[in-house]
């Protein structure tokens, strides 16, 4: 335990606890974690949390200085993330009147962007929802420093800077469909496949022609979930034309494997005056095997 591993350092821990509210983010099931069913923190309305608190504050070794609360990712709306902060300043109050006095409340992130020209919020919006309850908390503590409010931005800095850029291979058209066969998959960009998400696809290299045909963008891996855009009405699309999947800055290369004995791709850093810098080399084969060894006596 941290306990156990401070102690044996001589040290005291500082540590924050992560509780579970019990709101409905109103996102991707597979992303929202602050419902009461959710796998992450220790449940407020149970009694679990103020149990830990209470547990925590006997450990020698141990001095509790925050909480936190993380609901989910991608959320578009405030009602959500006003709800959870007035659930944990209210459970914040009662760690108080026990003697508890805690130095921070991060409510964790969750500020979605915009894949399909949807409404988002902004950080004002979001610091008007939350605010309040952190100033009715400050009037009710005995503590003349009052207590921060940390929030943590998420893919809001970098997602829609980035574009993923996969080279047509073929085009096949079926009695049902037609599909742009790139030379990528889902060991890239696994977000389409995974949480069924939308992003904005363009044929880089004719950018001002019209769109007049309906594809949908299949990658390259032996899987029929690989599938980066349905039905989207792109210009004519042919071998060798550019694809661009669009606001994939956030959860691209962090959630990207070698599924398939598929290489990672490269990154390159574009500048506003137009230089390009590579910030991350391509993989090749060989970076495949080299965590790899065979024992001696199987090498024959």
């Amino acid at each position: 335990s941290v306990n156990e591993i401070a102690a044996a350092m001589e040290k005291t821990a500082k540590i924050s606890i992560r509780v579970n509210p019990s709101v409905n983010p109103k996102t991707h099931p597979k992303i929202a974690t602050g419902l009461k069913e959710s796998k992450f923190g220790i449940h407020i309305e149970s009694g679990q949390a103020f149990d830990a608190y209470k547990l925590a504050q006997k450990l020698e070794n141990l001095e509790t200085v925050g909480i936190h609360s993380h609901i989910g990712s991608q959320i578009l709306e405030t009602d959500s993330f006003k709800d959870a902060a007035e659930k944990v300043c209210e459970f914040v109050l009662k760690l108080n009147d026990e003697g508890i006095k805690l130095k921070f409340i991060n409510l964790g992130g969750g500020l979605g962007i915009s894949y399909t020209g949807e409404d988002i919020i902004s950080p004002s919006e979001l610091a008007d929802a939350v605010i309040p309850a952190i100033e009715n908390l400050n009037k009710n503590l005995d503590n003349d420093s009052g207590i921060e409010l940390w929030l943590e931005p998420g893919r809001r800095i970098v997602g829609s800077a980035g574009i993923f850029i996969t080279r047509v291979l073929a085009v096949k058209e079926t009695p049902y469909k037609k599909f742009v066969n790139v030379d990528s998959g889902f060991t890239a960009l696994i977000r389409p496949a995974m949480y069924d998400a939308y992003h904005r696809v363009v044929v880089i290299n004719k950018l001002d022609e019209p769109s007049c045909e309906t594809y949908t963008i299949a990658g390259n891996l032996c899987e029929s979930g690989d599938i980066f855009a349905r039905d989207r009405k792109l210009p004519e699309v042919e071998r060798g034309d550019l694809i661009g999947i669009l606001d994939t800055g956030a959860y691209g290369f962090a959630m990207a494997s070698n599924y398939n004995s598929r290489v990672r791709p490269c990154e390159v850093l574009i500048r506003e005056n137009g230089e390009i810098d590579l910030i991350r080399k391509r993989e090749h084969y060989d970076d495949l095997l080299m965590h790899q060894f065979v024992p001696e006596d199987l090498k024959e």
